[in-house]
Formats: C-alpha cells, sequence, structure tokens
C-alpha cells in the first residue's frame, strides 16, 4: 500500500511542476499576471502531494502503534512464560526480544525512507521554482534590452530621415541642376533645377538611351550624342570632362545649349559613382552643368 501511495506521488509532483511550467508560459505569452485559476489549480496540486504524504506517514504511525501493541502482547506473553517456567520463559523472551528488535529496526528505516523522500520532494520543488524564477526574470532582462535597441534604432532613422529631407531641401534650392548615378546606371541625385533644364526627371533606362530619351546633341544639333561621351557616363568609367550639349526633347521644344560636367566619385566602399552638375542663366549659350 506504502509503495502505490509512493507511485501515486512522484505523479502528483509531476502534475505540481507543469502547473508551474504553464503558469510561467502563460505570463511570457500575455505579458500580464496569470489567472487566478493556474495558482489556484497550482495549489491543488500541492495540496495533493502533502495529503499523500500525509497519508503515508499516518500509515507508518499506524504500523508503529500496531507493533507496539504487538510488542506490548509479547511482554504479556513473556510475564506468563516467565511464570510458568523460568527456563522456557527465557527461550520465549528471547524470541521475542528478537521480533521485537526486527520490528523496532523496521519501523525506523521507514520512517527514515519516508522523511529522505519528504525532503527530497520538498527540495525538488524549490529548486524548480527558483529556476523559473530565473527564467522570468532573465527574459524580462532581455525584454528591456530589446526595447532600448528598438527605441534607439527608432531615433536613428528619426535623425536620418531629417538629415535626408534638409539635404534634398538645399539640392532642390539650388540654380545648378544636380544628378548623381552609381556603377549600373541607376540615378540616385536629380534635383528641380536638372529637370528643368532637360525637363525631364530620372528615368530607369540604360545608359545607351540617355541621349536619345533626353535630347542630348552634338554642336550641329542634329547627331546625338553618343553615350559613351556623356559626361556623366564618362565619370561613371572613372574619367573626368566637360562638353557642350545642345538639349532638344518635347519638353524643351526651342532647345538649348548646356555645359555638361562629370567627375568620379567614390563611396566609402571604393565603389565609383558618376557626378556631373548643369548651371544655367548668364551665358552666351544657355548654359547649364551636370554632376554628381
Amino acid at each position: 500500500m506504502q509503495q502505490r501511495r509512493l507511485d501515486y506521488l512522484e505523479s502528483q509532483i509531476v502534475a505540481r511542476i507543469e502547473i508551474s511550467k504553464t503558469t510561467v508560459a502563460e505570463r511570457w505569452r500575455t505579458n500580464t499576471i496569470p489567472p487566478k485559476s493556474l495558482f489556484t489549480e497550482g495549489k491543488r496540486r500541492m495540496d495533493q502531494v502533502r495529503a499523500t504524504v500525509m497519508e503515508m506517514q499516518a500509515e507508518e504511525n499506524r504500523l508503529l502503534d500496531e507493533r507496539t501493541k504487538r510488542s506490548q502482547a509479547a511482554r504479556r506473553l513473556q510475564s506468563l512464560v516467565a511464570l510458568g517456567s523460568s527456563g522456557v520463559g527465557i527461550i520465549v523472551l528471547l524470541f521475542a526480544g528478537l521480533a521485537i528488535g526486527r520490528e523496532i529496526n523496521k519501523n525506523a528505516r521507514m520512517r527514515a525512507q519516508l522523511n529522505t523522500l519528504n525532503a527530497g520532494l520538498e527540495q525538488r520543488v524549490r529548486q524548480r521554482t527558483a529556476a523559473l524564477e530565473s527564467e522570468i526574470v532573465e527574459r524580462k532582462e532581455v525584454e528591456v534590452a530589446v526595447t532600448s535597441q528598438a527605441e534607439e534604432l527608432r531615433h536613428s532613422r528619426q535623425a536620418m530621415e531629417a538629415q535626408t529631407l534638409t539635404l534634398q531641401s538645399v539640392l532642390d534650392s539650388m540654380a545648378e541642376g544636380l544628378v548623381a548615378a552609381d556603377e549600373q546606371g541607376k540615378f540616385l541625385i536629380w534635383n528641380r533645377a536638372a529637370e528643368r533644364i532637360l525637363g525631364y526627371g530620372p528615368a530607369d533606362l540604360p545608359t545607351q538611351e540617355w541621349s536619345e530619351h533626353y535630347g542630348n546633341y552634338l554642336p550641329d544639333e542634329v547627331t546625338l550624342v553618343p553615350s559613351e561621351e556623356l559626361p556623366l557616363v564618362r565619370a561613371i568609367h572613372g574619367e573626368t570632362s566637360s562638353t557642350e550639349i545642345f538639349v532638344r526633347n518635347p519638353k524643351v521644344i526651342a532647345g538649348g545649349w548646356i555645359e555638361a560636367r562629370g567627375a568620379p566619385l567614390k563611396d566609402q566602399n571604393g565603389v565609383v559613382r558618376g557626378r556631373g552638375a548643369w548651371r544655367s542663366g548668364g551665358f552666351p549659350r544657355h548654359y547649364a552643368t551636370q554632376s554628381l
């Protein structure tokens, strides 16, 4: 019977630990205090553990009382035998004493085992509870660190956006047309002056189609400028150059002359970017500059 109680006690301990795990998981999932029902269930499970331990202790006490009664009965038997025959009484007393000694030793061992088991179970529950509490503290510290990093990232993004707006405002206030392109020919900067001078904004086109799209002509005003001779294209290839270009397209019907200048510019990774600028106003021919 005690062995069955011991097996049942183990299952109760496991159930109590599972309730503790569920409580912690619910705390992390909702970031709030878990429902009262979980704490109530945990207390009920712990009460069951204590009740089972008390039953085992009560059973041991009952067995002890039973053995005590048997011992008392044996002592009375010894007295009766002693009255009848001292020799037989001595023999009976010897056997009774041995039996009593075995019962007492057996009872002592059972009590020691029960106390050891109870102490071990309580220790396991305390250790598991401490581990769960430590895990909660660690996760809370991680949450605080992540929140702090997110806040720093938000401030950095806001600062970057402010810098971008400031740069765009400066570019748009320039009278000089300014453009920039990466090594693939993708435009990175194109201010308002550049759009006013050329008539168009940045187009997602290969460099071979720039002259035709924007209407860039040689001084004869008829021949398109070869794409490889455009100052911005030459800048992408690492060259510095300047030239006069006649611009005529559906947006600039009358046409006009610009002075186009281009120069290479390397980014922080050493990749060459093209830079060019157009400036208008105050020229015999209508000049402007391109750069990046």
